[in-house]
């Protein structure tokens, strides 16, 4: 996250388009490019798989306004913490800056980052139309509210003061997932990021973020803007494809054909 951006100029452009081919994901990382959550995702699987770690993927829904929405993934590492499985998820552009104990779903204890910001998990009983293969819940309390939240950015949510906010929902998935990386359920999730219609902002908006030590840094199609605890450090605008193109080899080492 801090390395390789959640990177969404993808479909803007018509470079890079995400696929669902792990060689392809950890080539693309490798070369110094950011990527979709999938691409991350599965170059960490890979990595751990690699290392000798025992990796499950799942499918996720993101929580917004209006309800899950579908075409995320994360791991589920086993065998490493005392207490059980570890959610880790390096490839979120809303970054999850700590492994987060599936333990704490039933402990109802806290996961807290170098931010001070505290994930938590619940049980998702209730199934629903848009939830019925889903049973966890993770939850995020943030010291920078959405100031510090970088989604805050592409779904153009206006400045308001920096506030502490109670646990909010995250995104759902299943914790009892195995899923192979060609699976059907990763195969609708990614077709759903590329659906071109108004309701996806992945299709509507070019943009990359990146992790910094205290905040991100983020870059839209007509500005720049880094934070800090929720702060705005810095903000520089611009009008030209060309300086959009700069800015992105510059600060977040994505060089565009």
């Amino acid at each position: 996250m801090h390395e390789h951006p959640a990177d969404g100029t993808y479909l803007m452009v018509k470079q890079n388009n995400p696929v669902l081919d792990v060689d392809a994901c950890v080539s693309k990382m490798l070369s110094g490019l950011g990527g979709f959550c999938f691409e991350i995702n599965f170059s960490f699987c890979w990595l751990l798989r690699s290392l000798g770690y025992t990796v499950r993927m799942a499918e996720g829904s993101v929580m917004t306004p209006g309800g899950p929405v579908p075409g995320h993934c994360v791991l589920l590492v086993d065998g490493v913490d005392p207490s059980g499985t570890l959610l880790v998820d390096p490839g979120i552009g809303d970054f999850s800056r700590v492994a987060v104990p599936l333990a704490l779903k039933t402990s109802g204890g806290e996961a807290v980052d170098e931010l001070g910001d505290k994930y938590s998990l619940k049980s998702e009983d209730t199934p629903t139309p848009w939830c019925s293969r889903f049973n966890t819940v993770l939850m995020k309390a943030r010291v920078s509210g959405m100031m510090g939240n970088p989604t805050s950015e592409p779904l153009g949510v206006p400045d308001m003061p920096v506030e502490a906010t109670p646990p909010m929902p995250k995104y759902v998935f299943s914790d009892s997932d195995d899923l192979a990386f060609d699976s059907p359920e990763f195969q609708a999730g990614l077709g759903a990021v590329l659906t071109v219609m108004p309701e996806n902002f992945f299709s509507q908006k070019k943009f990359s973020v990146v992790a910094t030590d205290k905040g991100f840094k983020y870059i839209g199609a007509s500005y720049i803007k880094e934070k800090e605890a929720g702060v705005q450090t810095r903000k520089e605008e611009f009008t030209a494809e060309a300086a959009f193109r700069k800015y992105l080899a510059d600060d977040f080492g994505i060089e565009l054909k």
